[in-house]
Protein backbone atom coordinates (compact mmCIF):
# COMPACT_ATOMS: atom_id res chain seq x y z
CA UNK A 1 0.00 0.00 0.00
CA UNK A 2 1.36 3.42 -1.03
CA UNK A 3 2.28 5.79 1.79
CA UNK A 4 0.62 8.77 -0.02
CA UNK A 5 -2.46 8.87 -2.19
CA UNK A 6 -1.96 10.54 -5.65
CA UNK A 7 -4.02 13.56 -4.62
CA UNK A 8 -2.05 13.99 -1.40
CA UNK A 9 1.27 13.69 -3.24
CA UNK A 10 0.21 16.37 -5.74
CA UNK A 11 -0.78 18.65 -2.87
CA UNK A 12 2.60 18.19 -1.17
CA UNK A 13 4.52 18.92 -4.42
CA UNK A 14 2.53 22.11 -5.06
CA UNK A 15 2.96 23.17 -1.41
CA UNK A 16 6.74 22.66 -1.58
CA UNK A 17 7.02 24.66 -4.83
CA UNK A 18 5.03 27.54 -3.35
CA UNK A 19 7.14 27.45 -0.19
CA UNK A 20 10.36 27.51 -2.22
CA UNK A 21 9.11 30.51 -4.21
CA UNK A 22 8.70 32.39 -0.96
CA UNK A 23 12.27 31.53 0.03
CA UNK A 24 14.76 34.01 -1.43
CA UNK A 25 17.77 31.89 -2.36
CA UNK A 26 19.78 32.36 -5.53
CA UNK A 27 18.46 29.24 -7.36
CA UNK A 28 14.88 30.40 -6.77
CA UNK A 29 15.71 33.97 -7.82
CA UNK A 30 17.13 32.65 -11.12
CA UNK A 31 14.10 30.38 -11.60
CA UNK A 32 11.67 33.22 -10.89
CA UNK A 33 13.43 35.52 -13.36
CA UNK A 34 13.43 32.80 -16.01
CA UNK A 35 9.71 32.10 -15.56
CA UNK A 36 8.92 35.83 -15.60
CA UNK A 37 10.95 36.27 -18.80
CA UNK A 38 9.24 33.34 -20.52
CA UNK A 39 5.77 34.56 -19.53
CA UNK A 40 6.60 38.04 -20.83
CA UNK A 41 7.87 36.59 -24.12
CA UNK A 42 4.75 34.42 -24.41
CA UNK A 43 2.41 37.38 -23.82
CA UNK A 44 4.38 39.50 -26.29
CA UNK A 45 4.15 36.79 -28.97
CA UNK A 46 0.39 36.60 -28.49
CA UNK A 47 0.08 40.39 -28.79
CA UNK A 48 2.30 40.52 -31.90
CA UNK A 49 0.27 37.71 -33.50
CA UNK A 50 -2.98 39.59 -32.83
CA UNK A 51 -1.50 42.80 -34.26
CA UNK A 52 -0.38 41.04 -37.45
CA UNK A 53 -3.75 39.34 -37.89
CA UNK A 54 -5.66 42.60 -37.37
CA UNK A 55 -3.33 44.53 -39.71
CA UNK A 56 -3.99 42.10 -42.58
CA UNK A 57 -7.72 41.81 -41.98
CA UNK A 58 -9.57 42.58 -45.25
CA UNK A 59 -6.23 43.39 -46.88
CA UNK A 60 -5.88 43.29 -50.65
CA UNK A 61 -2.29 43.38 -51.93
CA UNK A 62 -1.71 46.67 -53.78
CA UNK A 63 -0.99 46.77 -57.44
CA UNK A 64 1.62 49.02 -58.97
CA UNK A 65 1.50 52.73 -58.21
CA UNK A 66 2.05 55.83 -60.30
CA UNK A 67 5.61 57.16 -60.01
CA UNK A 68 4.29 60.70 -60.24
CA UNK A 69 1.62 60.89 -57.52
CA UNK A 70 1.80 57.51 -55.75
CA UNK A 71 -1.82 56.54 -56.44
CA UNK A 72 -2.31 52.78 -56.74
CA UNK A 73 -3.29 51.20 -60.03
CA UNK A 74 -7.02 50.25 -59.93
CA UNK A 75 -7.97 46.62 -60.39
CA UNK A 76 -9.93 47.43 -63.55
CA UNK A 77 -7.34 49.70 -65.16
CA UNK A 78 -3.74 49.37 -66.34
CA UNK A 79 -1.44 52.36 -66.03
CA UNK A 80 0.86 53.07 -68.95
CA UNK A 81 4.57 52.34 -68.70
CA UNK A 82 7.22 54.77 -69.89
CA UNK A 83 7.79 53.91 -73.53
CA UNK A 84 11.51 54.59 -73.19
CA UNK A 85 12.64 52.36 -70.31
CA UNK A 86 9.41 50.37 -69.67
CA UNK A 87 10.40 50.32 -65.98
CA UNK A 88 8.15 53.09 -64.61
CA UNK A 89 4.38 53.49 -64.86
CA UNK A 90 2.17 56.58 -64.68
CA UNK A 91 -1.53 57.22 -64.20
CA UNK A 92 -1.60 60.13 -66.64
CA UNK A 93 0.50 62.19 -69.02
CA UNK A 94 0.46 65.00 -66.47
CA UNK A 95 2.30 62.84 -63.91
CA UNK A 96 4.66 61.52 -66.57
CA UNK A 97 5.61 65.00 -67.78
CA UNK A 98 6.07 66.26 -64.22
CA UNK A 99 8.30 63.33 -63.23
CA UNK A 100 10.23 63.55 -66.51
CA UNK A 101 11.30 67.11 -65.76
CA UNK A 102 12.00 66.37 -62.11
CA UNK A 103 14.08 63.18 -62.18
CA UNK A 104 13.09 60.52 -64.70
CA UNK A 105 14.68 62.04 -67.81
CA UNK A 106 18.28 61.29 -66.81
CA UNK A 107 17.40 57.82 -65.51
CA UNK A 108 15.35 56.90 -68.58
CA UNK A 109 17.97 58.01 -71.13
CA UNK A 110 20.65 56.16 -69.20
CA UNK A 111 18.59 52.96 -69.11
CA UNK A 112 17.91 53.18 -72.84
CA UNK A 113 21.65 53.34 -73.51
CA UNK A 114 22.37 50.34 -71.32
CA UNK A 115 20.20 47.23 -71.66
CA UNK A 116 21.96 45.51 -68.74
CA UNK A 117 21.23 48.44 -66.44
CA UNK A 118 17.62 48.45 -67.60
CA UNK A 119 17.29 44.80 -66.60
CA UNK A 120 18.86 45.58 -63.22
CA UNK A 121 16.42 48.46 -62.75
CA UNK A 122 13.47 46.16 -63.41
CA UNK A 123 14.80 43.67 -60.84
CA UNK A 124 15.23 46.41 -58.24
CA UNK A 125 11.76 47.75 -58.94
CA UNK A 126 10.24 44.26 -58.71
CA UNK A 127 11.86 43.58 -55.31
CA UNK A 128 10.74 46.92 -53.87
CA UNK A 129 7.17 46.38 -55.06
CA UNK A 130 7.19 42.84 -53.69
CA UNK A 131 8.22 44.17 -50.27
CA UNK A 132 5.49 46.81 -50.43
CA UNK A 133 2.81 44.28 -51.40
CA UNK A 134 3.84 41.84 -48.68
CA UNK A 135 4.36 44.17 -45.73
CA UNK A 136 2.37 47.36 -46.44
CA UNK A 137 -0.27 46.75 -43.67
CA UNK A 138 2.52 46.61 -41.07
CA UNK A 139 4.52 49.37 -42.75
CA UNK A 140 1.43 51.62 -42.71
CA UNK A 141 1.14 51.18 -38.93
CA UNK A 142 4.87 51.76 -38.56
CA UNK A 143 4.60 55.00 -40.55
CA UNK A 144 1.67 56.24 -38.41
CA UNK A 145 3.63 55.50 -35.23
CA UNK A 146 6.72 57.26 -36.65
CA UNK A 147 4.69 60.34 -37.59
CA UNK A 148 3.11 60.49 -34.12
CA UNK A 149 6.50 60.07 -32.45
CA UNK A 150 7.89 62.90 -34.55
CA UNK A 151 4.86 65.02 -33.66
CA UNK A 152 5.44 64.38 -29.94
CA UNK A 153 9.10 65.33 -30.34
CA UNK A 154 8.15 68.59 -32.09
CA UNK A 155 5.54 69.52 -29.49
CA UNK A 156 5.32 67.44 -26.29
CA UNK A 157 1.95 69.01 -25.44
CA UNK A 158 0.24 68.25 -28.75
CA UNK A 159 -0.20 65.11 -30.81
CA UNK A 160 -1.24 65.14 -34.46
CA UNK A 161 -0.07 63.90 -37.80
CA UNK A 162 2.50 66.37 -39.23
CA UNK A 163 1.31 68.58 -42.12
CA UNK A 164 1.75 67.68 -45.77
CA UNK A 165 5.28 69.09 -45.99
CA UNK A 166 6.62 66.10 -44.03
CA UNK A 167 7.23 62.62 -45.42
CA UNK A 168 8.60 59.41 -43.89
CA UNK A 169 11.48 57.91 -45.84
CA UNK A 170 12.12 54.17 -45.41
CA UNK A 171 15.39 52.82 -46.75
CA UNK A 172 15.43 49.14 -47.74
CA UNK A 173 18.54 47.01 -48.00
CA UNK A 174 19.39 43.47 -49.11
CA UNK A 175 19.48 40.74 -46.52
CA UNK A 176 22.53 38.47 -46.38
CA UNK A 177 22.22 35.46 -48.64
CA UNK A 178 20.84 32.88 -46.23
CA UNK A 179 18.35 30.05 -46.61
CA UNK A 180 15.83 31.25 -44.02
CA UNK A 181 15.49 34.84 -45.34
CA UNK A 182 12.12 35.37 -47.01
CA UNK A 183 11.48 36.70 -50.51
CA UNK A 184 12.15 39.45 -51.54
CA UNK A 185 15.09 39.29 -49.09
CA UNK A 186 14.86 42.94 -48.09
CA UNK A 187 14.70 44.57 -44.68
CA UNK A 188 14.21 48.09 -43.33
CA UNK A 189 17.68 49.51 -42.77
CA UNK A 190 16.63 52.94 -41.50
CA UNK A 191 13.75 55.39 -41.50
CA UNK A 192 13.42 59.12 -40.93
CA UNK A 193 10.98 62.01 -41.24
CA UNK A 194 11.98 64.56 -43.85
CA UNK A 195 10.61 68.02 -44.61
CA UNK A 196 9.73 68.43 -48.25
CA UNK A 197 10.98 71.37 -50.26
CA UNK A 198 7.96 73.64 -50.66
CA UNK A 199 9.13 74.69 -54.12
CA UNK A 200 9.35 71.13 -55.44
CA UNK A 201 6.45 69.38 -57.14
CA UNK A 202 4.68 66.82 -54.99
CA UNK A 203 5.11 63.14 -55.86
CA UNK A 204 2.13 62.14 -53.78
CA UNK A 205 -1.62 62.02 -53.77
CA UNK A 206 -2.56 65.36 -52.19
CA UNK A 207 -6.10 64.46 -51.06
CA UNK A 208 -6.95 65.18 -47.43
CA UNK A 209 -6.42 62.30 -45.03
CA UNK A 210 -3.58 60.72 -47.03
CA UNK A 211 -0.48 59.65 -45.11
CA UNK A 212 2.59 59.47 -47.33
CA UNK A 213 5.96 57.77 -47.25
CA UNK A 214 8.73 56.70 -49.60
CA UNK A 215 10.33 53.30 -49.98
CA UNK A 216 13.91 53.74 -51.17
CA UNK A 217 15.90 50.77 -52.42
CA UNK A 218 19.33 50.84 -54.08
CA UNK A 219 21.56 48.05 -55.32
CA UNK A 220 24.59 47.79 -57.62
CA UNK A 221 24.67 51.51 -58.30
CA UNK A 222 20.98 51.76 -59.27
CA UNK A 223 18.08 52.88 -57.14
CA UNK A 224 14.31 52.97 -57.08
CA UNK A 225 11.94 55.20 -55.10
CA UNK A 226 8.36 54.09 -54.55
CA UNK A 227 6.00 56.90 -53.49
CA UNK A 228 3.28 55.41 -51.26
CA UNK A 229 0.14 56.82 -49.70
CA UNK A 230 -2.76 55.48 -47.66
CA UNK A 231 -5.81 56.82 -45.88
CA UNK A 232 -5.83 56.66 -42.10
CA UNK A 233 -8.47 56.51 -39.41
CA UNK A 234 -8.39 59.73 -37.38
CA UNK A 235 -9.36 57.72 -34.31
CA UNK A 236 -5.85 56.26 -34.39
CA UNK A 237 -4.49 59.63 -33.30
CA UNK A 238 -7.04 59.81 -30.49
CA UNK A 239 -6.07 56.32 -29.32
CA UNK A 240 -2.47 57.52 -28.93
CA UNK A 241 -3.38 60.80 -27.24
CA UNK A 242 -1.98 59.75 -23.86
CA UNK A 243 1.11 58.01 -25.23
CA UNK A 244 4.42 59.43 -24.08
CA UNK A 245 7.43 59.84 -26.36
CA UNK A 246 8.87 56.64 -24.86
CA UNK A 247 5.61 54.75 -25.53
CA UNK A 248 5.55 55.87 -29.17
CA UNK A 249 9.24 55.04 -29.56
CA UNK A 250 8.57 51.54 -28.25
CA UNK A 251 5.70 51.12 -30.71
CA UNK A 252 7.90 52.22 -33.63
CA UNK A 253 10.63 49.77 -32.59
CA UNK A 254 8.06 47.01 -32.12
CA UNK A 255 6.68 47.31 -35.66
CA UNK A 256 10.18 47.73 -37.12
CA UNK A 257 11.51 44.64 -35.33
CA UNK A 258 8.45 42.60 -36.30
CA UNK A 259 8.77 43.42 -40.01
CA UNK A 260 12.50 42.71 -40.06
CA UNK A 261 12.10 39.50 -38.03
CA UNK A 262 9.57 38.18 -40.56
CA UNK A 263 11.73 39.25 -43.52
CA UNK A 264 14.85 37.72 -41.96
CA UNK A 265 13.13 34.37 -41.41
CA UNK A 266 13.25 34.66 -37.61
CA UNK A 267 9.46 34.47 -37.31
CA UNK A 268 8.26 31.83 -39.79
CA UNK A 269 5.00 31.56 -37.83
CA UNK A 270 4.17 35.21 -38.56
CA UNK A 271 5.29 34.84 -42.18
CA UNK A 272 2.78 32.01 -42.62
CA UNK A 273 0.07 34.18 -41.04
CA UNK A 274 0.88 36.97 -43.52
CA UNK A 275 0.79 34.58 -46.49
CA UNK A 276 -2.51 33.05 -45.36
CA UNK A 277 -4.10 36.46 -44.83
CA UNK A 278 -3.06 37.56 -48.31
CA UNK A 279 -4.73 34.48 -49.85
CA UNK A 280 -8.16 35.39 -48.44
Amino acid sequence: MDFFQPGELLFIVVFVIIALFEYECWPMIILKDWIKHRLHAFRRNIIVLEIVQSAYEDYTPPKSSCRGCGIEEPADENFQACSGCEAIIYCSQICQKSDWKKQHKAICLSLQRNDRRRLLMKQIQRKAKKFHALYSPLVNRLVIAKYLLYSRQLDPNNLHLPPEKYVVEITLSDLPDRNNAKTPRLYIKKMSVKEENEQSDSQFDTREGIVKYRLIYSASGSGYILACGFTYDKEVVQMHRNYSEADLGEEVNGFLQTINAIANGERPDLYEVVKECMKK
